[in-house]
């Protein structure tokens, strides 16, 4: 009977791909009715089944062709076609494809949809089911030039967020803000600021269920209350570890000072001093150094300057950089001198990044810099360990 079932199948095969294919489209125009739409993973798993489905399909009924000569020349002409069709989806599908993570944004569970190519762009669409998710998206985050997943990458890196666009649910723009993490970035009046109620957050965080961070406002005997644009809210200051979100070195509670910046992390509280000059220096040189699973984020690279290349393996090079949150703190810009060496590790996205000779490819392009801790504030120039670049 399995085998009678099996037979049926290899005959019918591009018959039930064309049905699926049918399927695939009226479920699509009935969830469009409703304002939905298929989630990213199911398009990927259709697009396989179908690939798969046309492709063995046609394959068996040039098989059944019943002249030999008129058969192979059948074969060799599809398998002809077949090979740029194939190159040509698999190209089109990389750059279509956008990773997919399901996150809480606003309270309210969300999908949200990665877009890196050029530029970066992250929008969130209402989480439906398990199969399907809101047709139009209610929030889309822009975070600059460059290909990346913000959300979630391998290096663990923290991305600013320079514009976020609101949408209705038809679509329609409702406000576009600049993410300045200040009071004043929506339209909310001072009076109107002033009579919000703080939240606690306290227990949201303990269940890593909040998201947002801000300035610190006030500090009194029990709690931390922060603000971020017209929100405020407040931590039970004796519930949480705390560490420097630059260094990430344990804090002590009286280190802590009205205006630093505070941010979440794995159920811990995490301080940007608001600091300037020299010690905010320090602080990022130090961060420079540390791996990348010491590290919370990475500070601003901005840039390679004067490359002097003394050996082929060996250069001094000044690095500019700046706090990842310069916009909301202090955006200082500090430079040093650093020696890449031979002994220096080279990472880069198009795997162009192997030498000194390479660094002027990748000179407004720096994703990370690893430092020897044992060579910061020293006369001779800190020794690079590490380089990431994503090339060009």
């Amino acid at each position: 009977m399995f085998k009678k079932f099996k037979n049926k199948i290899k005959g019918n095969l591009l018959t039930y791909t064309l049905l699926y294919l049918c399927l695939f489209v009226i479920g699509k125009l009935l969830l469009a009715i409703f304002n939905m739409n298929y989630r990213e993973w199911v398009y990927i798993v259709s697009g396989v089944i179908l690939c798969v489905g046309f492709i063995v399909g046609i394959t068996l009924l040039l098989i059944k062709i019943p002249k030999k000569n008129i058969k192979i020349i059948s074969i060799i002409s599809y398998i002809i076609l077949l090979i740029p069709c194939i190159m040509y989806a698999f190209i089109l599908s990389v750059f279509a494809y956008q990773p997919e993570h399901i996150v809480v944004k606003d309270d309210k569970k969300m999908v949200a949809y990665v877009n890196g190519f050029l530029d970066t762009y992250v929008k969130y669409y209402d989480y439906k089911s398990f199969f399907t998710v809101s047709s139009t998206p209610k929030i889309e985050e822009y975070y600059g030039e460059g290909g990346f997943d913000p959300i979630k990458n391998k290096r663990g890196h923290i991305y600013d967020v320079i514009s976020t666009t609101y949408y209705d649910e038809d679509g329609n723009i409702i406000k576009t803000e600049k993410n300045t993490n200040t009071i004043n970035t929506t339209e909310t009046s001072t009076n109107d600021y002033a009579n919000i109620k703080p939240e606690d957050v306290t227990q949201k965080i303990l269940d890593n269920n909040f998201y947002n961070s801000g300035i610190i406002s006030e500090i009194d005997a029990e709690n931390i209350y922060f603000t971020n644009d017209s929100k405020k809210f407040y931590i039970n200051k004796n519930t949480f570890q705390y560490f420097n979100g630059r260094t990430c070195l344990e804090m002590n509670l009286d280190d802590i000072k009205i205006g630093d910046y505070l941010f979440e992390s794995d159920k811990r509280i995490g301080i940007f001093r608001n600091i300037s000059g020299n010690e905010l220096n320090q602080e990022l040189l130090y961060n420079l150094t540390l791996t990348y699973e010491e590290r919370i984020v990475f500070v601003n690279s901005v840039e390679l300057d004067n490359i002097n290349i003394t050996d082929k393996n060996t250069a001094l090079v000044t690095i500019k950089y700046r706090d990842i949150i310069g916009d909301t703190l202090n955006n200082e810009i500090f430079e040093t001198i650093v020696e890449f060496n031979k002994d220096t590790v080279y990472y880069s996205k198009g795997n162009n990044i192997h030498t000194v000779n390479d660094l002027e490819i990748a000179k407004y392009n720096i994703n990370s810099i690893i430092l020897d801790k044992n060579s910061i504030n020293k006369k001779n120039p800190a020794v690079v360990l590490e380089f990431e670049s994503s090339d060009n």
